[in-house]
């Protein structure tokens, strides 16, 4: 089995909310570097999220579907123009 990267994500808590986001929808996934990120800083080095080379098309749609969600959501908590929305 081949290992491809699908992202790399400079902080540690980041990539492991990917990493169990893709394991949730059964794309099993593998961080690579998080221990030197941890050690150097993840800003520095990057973690790799990793999956197999047969899951990576779906891993790649899903990583675009919650980026695209995480948008949506930071448009509406800050607003169209960018400023806060009211609570």
């Amino acid at each position: 089995m081949a290992l491809v990267a699908v992202e790399t994500l400079f902080s540690a808590v980041a990539a492991e909310i990917a990493r169990g986001r893709l394991q949730a929808a059964g794309i099993d996934a593998l961080l690579f570097d998080d221990g030197i990120a941890s050690l150097i800083g993840g800003g520095i080095s990057g973690v790799r999220l990793m999956v197999a080379s047969d899951d990576e098309a779906a891993a790649r749609a899903l990583l675009d579907d919650l980026a695209a969600a995480d948008l949506a959501t930071a448009d509406l908590v800050a607003g169209v123009d960018g400023n806060a929305a009211p609570r």
